[in-house]
């Protein structure tokens, strides 16, 4: 019987408990969510262009008058090419808006020029090393490959012309080029061949006559070596034929003397 009242007494007291606690989270106030703010990206400036004639941090590209021109040039060495005077070089692009051709050398040199949207070219007749930076420019980024060519104007030669492809794409590149120039070798003239005949035969005269002087003065040592070699020999025989005669005389005087003196 007080199993019964304890088991009654320990269930009324659970239900109670679980009452009040249900009836505590009811009167407390759940958190409502709240929104995170969204904030709207600010665009950063534009970097203004560098001043007029002016170089990047990498020395690839050439900023000039807010225009920027790339460098093409391969470990920004200028190309370097060599042929015969007289010499062209030239330039192909695709259709330029601005384009001009400058001299890298000093001083200035006789050359002519000329330009056009599509392509610039510079003849050179002397020998000797001749720079050029060529400019060109557009109103929008170009993706092109152009064309540089050098060659010779001699007809006497028969060397092919140098060209070189590159890739470009910007608004604008420069280049810088070096051309070496020397005589081309060309057929002998008459006149040519005959001084060179000429040379040739004042060659050989002056060898003879150099071998002949050489022989005569060898004939003159060796006559005069054996001379002196004759002229000891001489010397020697009479040396030895006078004290052989001496020897002759002394000895027959002895003999004379002593068969005298046994005969008396």
């Amino acid at each position: 019987m007080l199993n019964k009242k304890l088991l009654a007494f320990s269930l009324a007291v659970l239900c109670f408990s679980l009452l009040f606690v249900g009836v505590a989270r009811a009167q407390s106030p759940s958190p409502s969510p709240t929104a995170t703010p969204y904030v709207i990206p600010t665009a950063s400036p534009t970097p203004t262009p560098s001043p007029s004639n002016q170089t990047s941090n990498d020395n690839s590209t050439l900023i000039v008058d807010g225009k920027v021109f790339q460098q093409i040039n391969p470990e920004g060495n200028p190309l370097t090419f060599s042929t015969f005077a007289p010499a062209t070089i030239t330039l192909n692009y695709y259709q330029a808006a601005r384009y001009s051709i400058n001299l890298t050398t000093a001083p200035d040199f006789e050359h002519n020029e000329f330009q056009c949207p599509y392509f610039m070219s510079a003849s050179i007749a002397g020998v000797g090393t001749y720079g050029f930076r060529f400019w060109v420019s557009y109103d929008q980024v170009i993706n092109q490959t152009i064309s540089l060519t050098v060659f010779t104007e001699d007809e006497n030669t028969t060397a092919l012309p140098q060209n070189l492809p590159l890739s470009v794409v910007n608004t604008g590149f420069y280049l810088d080029v070096l051309v070496s120039t020397s005589l081309a070798p060309h057929p002998a003239t008459a006149d040519e061949i005959a001084l060179a005949q000429g040379d040739i035969n004042r060659q050989l005269i002056e060898n003879v006559t150099a071998d002949n002087n050489m022989q005569r003065t060898l004939t003159a040592v060796i006559i005069g070596v054996i001379a002196v070699v004759l002229a000891v020999v001489v010397v020697l025989l009479y040396v030895f034929f006078k004290r052989l005669r001496k020897r002759d005389i002394e000895m027959m005087h002895e003999y004379n003397f002593g068969y005298g003196a046994s005969t008396k």
